[in-house]
């Protein structure tokens, strides 16, 4: 991962959460534990600490997608890794992901918009540090 200490605080963000989506796809891919890969990758950015919550995110996310999440196009960014980080960055923008369920929200989405409010404010502080 590069140097994120001097790139703006939404590019940092959004770069340790793909860093953190690529790392938690390639463990579950691969069959191992997801949380000690999010940990070392995480680590880089001084956000070990925040690999439960990021396990929680990835977990939530992919229920609420009924499949697996896209990560790792060496070209670009993929999809599900930009809605992962423009979740985490503005959780507020879950709510139109769910905008059918705004009478009656499932407990998935509720818990999905929870993790995705508190993993972002965990990652605010540490990357202020």
């Amino acid at each position: 991962m590069q140097d994120l200490a001097s790139a703006p605080r939404a590019d940092r963000l959004r770069a340790v959460v793909t860093e953190a989506a690529r790392s938690w796809r390639a463990a579950r891919d691969g069959g191992l534990p997801a949380q000690p890969s999010l940990y070392c990758a995480l680590e880089r950015s001084d956000c070990g600490l925040l690999a439960p919550a990021f396990d929680s995110v990835m977990r939530l996310c992919e229920r609420c997608l009924d499949r697996s999440m896209c990560v790792g196009c060496p070209l670009a960014r993929a999809s599900d890794e930009t809605l992962i980080g423009d979740l985490v960055a503005d959780p507020a923008q879950a709510q139109a992901l769910f905008a059918c369920e705004a009478d009656h929200p499932s407990p998935l989405s509720q818990a999905f918009i929870c993790a995705l409010r508190s993993t972002r404010i965990m990652l605010e502080e540490t990357l202020a540090g």
